[in-house]
């Protein structure tokens, strides 16, 4: 009974946290990192939930699928914020070498948001909209 008392609040409390930081965080890593941390989380509840602990976790699906396409549209954001600041950038800058550089930098970056994304439904969706920055650049 002291998991379900005790335990349990807290491994929620952190997965709900990593949740929201997924949602927030403007850093591809943190996001990464928060993910991970989830799914940890996640199959702590799912382990004490097989092992006959009386607690409740409700998804609408998988939760582990949903988890990984939550992600995946928050990579996606975090492309698309990244464009953003590529594209005031750019005006701002005089020289061809300094465009260079810039458009080298934002690839990198683009293809690392694109790299990221996660095996599950919503991937290619998300691999597209990536891959549409990167050709803007």
């Amino acid at each position: 009974m002291a998991i379900a008392k005790v335990e349990f609040p807290s491994h929620k409390r952190i997965l709900e946290d990593s949740i929201n930081l997924i949602k927030s965080t403007k850093n591809l890593n943190t996001l990464l990192t928060r993910h991970e941390i989830a799914q940890e989380e996640y199959s702590w509840i799912k382990s004490q939930m097989n092992a006959g602990v009386p607690i409740f976790f409700k998804s609408n699906r998988y939760f582990p699928d949903e988890l990984r396409e939550y992600a995946n549209v928050n990579i996606v954001r975090i492309a698309d914020a990244e464009y953003v600041k590529y594209a005031a950038k750019k005006k701002t800058l005089k020289t061809d070498k300094a465009k260079d550089n810039l458009h080298d930098k934002y690839t990198n970056v683009l293809n690392e948001c694109l790299f990221a994304l996660l095996a599950v439904k919503n991937q290619k969706e998300c691999i597209s909209e990536i891959a549409s920055l990167i050709t803007k650049l």
